[in-house]
């Protein structure tokens, strides 16, 4: 039986995939903890995140042929591989308390938190105390609601350079006809022949060395 805290919010967190038992089991444990918040981590448990009006724009010193391609879909690549984003947009965390809450996608600014009243069935706001290295404090047991944005224009170089190496990537790539090509090219009689796999787009950020750079800024697993 779900726990009454998610009663309300089950259709919503249904529907986009959240294992109902694992967050009922969550807050059955938080209703028995004692002490401080400060002692327990609130974890995330559901995130909706918005579309930005705009992304980021995209470095310069790009090649003809990279700065040909479409920039918010490179942008889009790269945040499915990191967990910072690149470009304002809306976002909602749904978390379970009590503990200390970090948000999970950055540069996050805080706007509003909200606790589930089971009795009165509403959101309730409330303004949760910043944590010792950041994040909030949540201070009882329960679903929360934070929201805020989440995502800006600027970027540090080693963003951009990772930009710029998997554009000029994907530029190389579209050279060639079809998924699995093969081009040979005849020096001094001697034939050199390069063929693409057919994951060549898939395993793109890795071998454009792209990879490397954001592995700092890759998500928490």
């Amino acid at each position: 039986m779900l726990n009454p805290l998610t009663l309300a919010t089950s259709g919503l967190l249904q529907a986009n995939g959240v294992d109902l038992d694992q967050i009922n089991a969550i807050l059955s444990n938080s209703i028995n903890m004692t002490g401080s918040p400060l002692e327990y981590v609130a974890p995330t448990v559901h995130t909706n995140e918005g579309d930005p009006a705009a992304y980021a724009p995209a470095p310069t010193g790009l090649s003809v042929n990279a700065a040909a391609l479409d920039k918010d879909f490179i942008w889009q690549r790269i945040e499915a591989y990191t967990a910072y984003r690149f470009g304002s947009r809306p976002v909602e965390f749904y978390v379970c308390g009590p503990g200390v809450w970090g948000e999970p996608l950055c540069p996050f600014t805080f706007a509003t938190a909200h606790i589930w009243d089971a009795v009165n069935e509403e959101w309730v706001g409330l303004t949760p105390s910043g944590g010792p290295m950041g994040g909030k404090v949540l201070p009882q047991p329960g679903m929360y609601k934070i929201t805020g944005t989440v995502g800006e224009d600027t970027y540090p170089a080693d963003i951009g350079e990772a930009f710029r190496r998997y554009a000029e990537y994907v530029a190389e790539g579209q050279k060639h006809i079809g998924p699995n090509s093969t081009e040979a090219t005849d020096i001094s009689a001697v034939t050199v022949s390069h063929t693409r796999s057919v994951n060549w787009m898939s395993r793109a950020m890795q071998h454009s060395g792209a990879g490397d750079l954001l592995r700092r800024y890759r998500r928490l697993e």
